[in-house]
C-alpha cells in the first residue's frame, strides 16, 4: 500500500514537473526532484532514516507548490501589466475618456496640469496623458456625435412607440370586421334586428373611413322587404373604436 501511494504521488509530481519545467524552470525542477525522490526505486537506494526521507519529501513538495504558486501569480501579474500597457496605448480608450471628462478636467489637460492617475504605474500614466492630449482636439466633435446619437436614439424610441400605437389601434379596428366577408359585426347585427326577414339578409360590401376618434361605416346589403321582394339597401353609421354603433347617420 505504501509503495502504491509512493508510485501515485511520484507519477503526479513527475508529470507536473515535465509540464511546468519549460514555463517555470524552478517550480518544474522542484516537482521533478520531489517525484524522483519519492519514487520507490530511487527512494530505496537513499541511505538515510525513514523519518528524514519523509521530511525531505515534504520540504521538496512544499517548496515545489510554493514556487509554482509564485510563478502563476507572477504570470498573472505579467498578463495584467500587458493589458494595462495595451490600454494605455489605446486611442479608442483615450477618446472614451475624453468624452467623459468635464470641461474643468479638459482645461487642465490642455494646460498640462492634470493630476488624475488613470494608471498606477507612472510610465503608463504619463504615456496615456500624452495620448489624451494628442487626441484632445477630437473632443468637441465626439461630444457633438454623442449628442446627435442621443437625439436620434430618442427619436427612434418615439417612432417605435408611435408605430406600436398605430399597429395596436389598427388591430383593434380590424377586429370589428369579419375576416370572411369584411362586414362590421355589430352593425350587421343591428341591420338584421331591424329587417322584416333577418334570414334573407345578404351582405354585399362594407367600407369604412377612419375619423380619428371614431369610424364611419357604410354597409350595402340585400334583403326582403314587407312585400317579400328582395331589394338592395345601404346604411351609414358612426362607430366608436371599440366597435360599438353610436348612431345611424343614413339608411
Amino acid at each position: 500500500m505504501k509503495k502504491t501511494l509512493q508510485y501515485i504521488f511520484s507519477t503526479i509530481f513527475l508529470l507536473i514537473g515535465f509540464v511546468w519545467v519549460f514555463f517555470a524552470p524552478i517550480a518544474g525542477s522542484l516537482f521533478l526532484l520531489a517525484g524522483l525522490f519519492i519514487l520507490p526505486i530511487i527512494s530505496s537506494q537513499i541511505k538515510i532514516k525513514s523519518f528524514l526521507k519523509y521530511v525531505v519529501a515534504i520540504v521538496l513538495s512544499i517548496s515545489a507548490f510554493a514556487a509554482l504558486g509564485y510563478t502563476i501569480a507572477d504570470l498573472g501579474e505579467e498578463q495584467a501589466h500587458k493589458k494595462r500597457k495595451k490600454k494605455s496605448n489605446s486611442t479608442e480608450y483615450a477618446l472614451e475618456v475624453l468624452t467623459e471628462m468635464n470641461d474643468s478636467v479638459y482645461n487642465k489637460l490642455k494646460r498640462d496640469s492634470l493630476e488624475i492617475k488613470y494608471f498606477q504605474k507612472e510610465d503608463l500614466n504619463k504615456n496615456f496623458l500624452s495620448l489624451l492630449k494628442e487626441n484632445s482636439h477630437k473632443r468637441d466633435s465626439l461630444l457633438e456625435e454623442n449628442r446627435n446619437k442621443k437625439i436620434n436614439d430618442s427619436l427612434n424610441k418615439i417612432t417605435k412607440a408611435e408605430e406600436k400605437a398605430i399597429a395596436e389601434r389598427d388591430e383593434i379596428i380590424q377586429k370589428q370586421f369579419s375576416s370572411w366577408n369584411g362586414a362590421h359585426r355589430n352593425l350587421e347585427n343591428l341591420i338584421q334586428k331591424n329587417m322584416n326577414d333577418p334570414d334573407s339578409y345578404e351582405h354585399i360590401k362594407t367600407v369604412y373611413f377612419d375619423k380619428g376618434d371614431h369610424l364611419i361605416v357604410i354597409t350595402s346589403f340585400r334583403g326582403k322587404n314587407a312585400f317579400n321582394a328582395t331589394i338592395k339597401n345601404s346604411i351609414t353609421a358612426k362607430v366608436d373604436l371599440n366597435g360599438n354603433v353610436i348612431e345611424v347617420i343614413d339608411q
